[in-house]
């Protein structure tokens, strides 16, 4: 198969699902663009810090990328993460916050490759499933709150979220009608586009819509010009104030980082935080895209994070955001029919050139379209189902999804997520009377004629699931059998780490077969529960 040299970028496939990649792209462009923007908005960012991501992890990350389908750029999970840095490390100075966080940025970018060159990438499989939905959902809550006032043309005092959903009865009351009436009209077609399943409007990304109405309030409303308009019975003020406001060259938006704070804690724990936040993100989503791709190919996560982080270093250089792997566009991506990594080129390519040739359009566009998309995003992210799903799955997972979301949402997502991981720890070691034993996977194997045994005699849960995994990896047996009947312990990770396994081995024409025991006992409604032996 032909290849460029250097670069992880198969040309052949290329030659038979071009016109769907390059649609795909355009369509990804589309989609891309007015989210970008706003998740640097929310941020903290410039508004080009979004742009410079999306076409850095489109252009260069395709030519780097482990994956197959998975496209690159900016992300809601990371907005907390860098609005945080913004916010800590500036002190109130924006601006130069923002430079610092570029400094930790690309300090984050080095520790992705190193943890790429030492094999660590799929350490991120093994996170518990709650855990980070707990942590997601915190950051859809922060998004959700701080949208909402720009929603009402106001600005979020303070930088906690619980203090902010307080002071919410407060400001909208406050809110200038025209900024919120433009907001709620968006929303609602958002939501609508979002539920379209027929007719041609279901083509319509839901962002570009939210844009273009925008630009057509803008038009109405003149929002260029400071002036003030009757809305019901009340007299507001429009101005260019609530407009998107962007350099028309490219090389107005390059940034430098500031090194100044290098020698600080708060630094290096902005830089941990940045460096573990998109790695885990993007290694679960490159999972979770894999699992979508038609041809069940798999991605090499430590390849992705060596490629995450090259094009990161890049990034804290010039001034854009940090990436990873998008799942809502990599799902979309799937979804229009692309195969190869060249949709996720051509949606950088797109959006390089709209930006070189007609960067003006961005600002005509009201800041509060942005917030509408957010805000949906955000819903997203923190979707009440997921707290039903916990608790079906059992008590202990609603626990784990209760306890991240609300330490992220008081302290933040680094000590929440580390808080969950100890709390199902303590979880585990109760069930399992004793502790040693989860970080010690007691397996044994056999093997003939093309068949293999392997069997746990101990707990099997996060924090050894792992070591299954690289056997079953290294297995090329046409059937495998895991043998837990004698396993005291089986955690929802290791279960749903398994259930991902057996559709990879059928997608390889192989089997994987799963034996319980009869007396391991569920301690939830799903078939993934904790289960343990109840002897």
């Amino acid at each position: 198969m032909k290849t460029i040299p250097f670069i992880n970028l198969q040309l052949d496939p290329l030659k038979h699902s071009w016109k769907q990649d390059l649609l795909s792209g355009f369509i990804l462009f589309l989609i891309a663009l007015p989210l970008s923007v706003g998740i640097s908005l929310a941020s903290g960012a410039p508004a080009t810090a979004g742009i410079l991501s999306a076409i850095v992890g489109g252009i260069l990350g395709t030519f780097l990328s482990g994956g197959h389908v998975m496209i690159n750029g900016p992300a809601a999970g990371l907005i907390v993460v860098v609005l945080t840095s913004v916010q800590e490390l500036g002190k109130g100075n924006n601006e130069l916050g923002f430079k610092l966080t570029l400094a930790a940025i690309v300090c984050a970018g080095i520790i992705q490759i190193l943890l790429g060159l030492l094999r660590l990438g799929k350490f991120g499989l093994a996170a518990p499933a709650n855990v980070i939905h707990g942590m997601l959902a915190s950051i859809g809550v922060t998004i959700i709150t701080k949208q909402i006032y720009v929603l009402c043309g106001e600005k979020a005092q303070g930088n906690e979220t619980f203090s902010q959903i307080i002071e919410l009865p407060k400001a909208i009351p406050l809110a200038n009608l025209a900024i919120l009436s433009i907001g709620l009209i968006t929303l609602a077609l958002i939501v609508f586009l979002n539920t379209r399943k027929k007719g041609i409007l279901r083509f319509l990304p839901a962002p570009l819509a939210a844009v273009l109405l925008g630009i057509f309030f803008d038009k109405i409303l003149d929002f260029e010009h400071l002036h003030s308009v009757h809305l019901f019975h009340r007299l507001v003020e429009v101005s260019d104030k609530f407009l998107l406001h962007v350099p028309t060259q490219l090389s107005q938006s390059l940034i430098a980082p500031d090194w100044s704070a290098i020698g600080q804690p708060v630094f290096w724990k902005m830089v941990f935080s940045l460096c573990f936040v998109a790695s885990i993100e993007s290694v679960l989503s490159s999972f979770a895209v894999d699992k979508m791709d038609p041809e069940q190919r798999r991605s090499n996560f430590n390849y992705d994070l060596i490629s995450k982080g090259i094009c990161n270093i890049v990034l804290g250089l010039i001034g854009g955001l940090p990436i990873i792997t998008e799942i809502v566009r990599s799902s979309v991506n799937v979804g229009n029919g692309a195969r190869t990594k060249w949709a996720n080129f051509a949606h950088g390519l797109f959006i390089l050139l709209f930006i070189l040739f007609a960067p003006s359009v961005l600002n005509l566009i009201p800041l509060v379209s942005f917030a509408a998309v957010l805000i949906v995003v955000g819903f997203r992210l923190a979707h009440p189902h997921q707290l039903t799903h916990a608790k079906e799955i059992g008590w202990d997972q609603l626990a784990l999804f209760l306890t991240t979301l609300l330490i992220s949402l008081k302290t933040d997502l680094l000590v929440g997520v580390v808080s969950g991981i100890l709390l199902k720890i303590v979880f585990n070691t109760a069930r399992a009377k004793s502790w040693l034993t989860l970080f010690q996977l007691q397996v044994a194997q056999e093997a003939s004629s093309g068949k293999r045994m392997i069997s746990v005699k101990g707990p099997l849960v996060f924090t050894n699931i792992l070591k299954l995994k690289t056997l079953l990896d290294e297995s090329t047996d046409f059937h495998v059998s895991v043998d837990l009947r004698e396993c005291p312990l089986i955690d929802h990770t290791a279960q749903d780490l398994l259930e991902n396994e057996k559709r990879y081995f059928t997608s390889d024409s192989r089997a994987l077969e799963i034996l319980f025991s009869p007396e391991h006992q569920s301690k939830g409604h799903q078939p993934l529960s904790v289960k343990v032996l109840n002897k």
